[in-house]
């Protein structure tokens, strides 16, 4: 699986990365026909070719399921995600780059992106296919709760180191205050709409 995150090719076929590992390619099958099984890859049905390489061979691409399981035990880093991304999926490296902006400390985006995929792999909140699925009230509710308690457990961790306030923990996460401050005036203004209909 972390062979996905290392290559630069855009064909990861079979053929391709038991060369690329060194092993055998029956077995480099079996560990990838149980990860398409788990829905941590999926295969592309057309067969393709890399560039320079005279064999065709089916794709296969790593799922939210099988980055969320990356992430999360093999200790796949953030930047090998976006890096992966910007193969083959555009709008999730515009995403990416957008939750750059927000945790611009690398130590803190990772930490809350693992602890993010944790929840999901947790909670198994991928469809059939490996890919995130629409989120429950109760689901959306719980991965709020979630997603404070893991913030609230890295502030702890950084109050041995001067972290004492609000603002100190944001100015120490490297966190982009003018999105913050426009995300809670949006937030605000919905809350304001809802209190003036009562």
């Amino acid at each position: 699986m972390n062979h996905f995150f290392q290559c630069d090719k855009r064909i990861e076929g079979i053929d391709h990365v038991s060369k690329a590992i060194n092993a055998k390619e029956p077995s480099v099958s079996r560990s990838v026909h149980d990860l398409l099984n788990n829905k941590y890859l999926q295969e592309d049905e057309k067969r393709a070719r890399e560039k320079g390489n005279k064999f065709f061979e089916k794709a296969n691409y790593v799922t939210a399921k099988g980055i969320a399981y990356a992430v999360v035990m093999l200790g796949v880093k953030g930047e090998q995600i976006k890096n992966y991304c910007a193969k083959y999926d555009h709008t999730a490296l515009a995403i990416w780059d957008q939750y750059c902006r927000i945790f611009s400390m690398p130590e803190y985006r990772n930490y809350i992106f693992r602890k993010m995929l944790e929840f999901f792999l947790i909670n198994n909140i991928f469809d059939d296919e490996g890919h995130v699925r629409q989120l429950t009230e109760d689901e959306f509710q719980k991965m709020r709760i979630f997603r404070l308690s893991a913030a609230k457990e890295h502030f702890d961790s950084l109050h041995s180191n001067g972290i004492i306030s609000c603002n100190d923990y944001l100015n120490k996460c490297g966190v982009d205050k003018d999105l913050i401050r426009e995300y809670l005036l949006y937030r605000k203004r919905g809350i304001d709409w809802t209190l003036g209909q009562f």
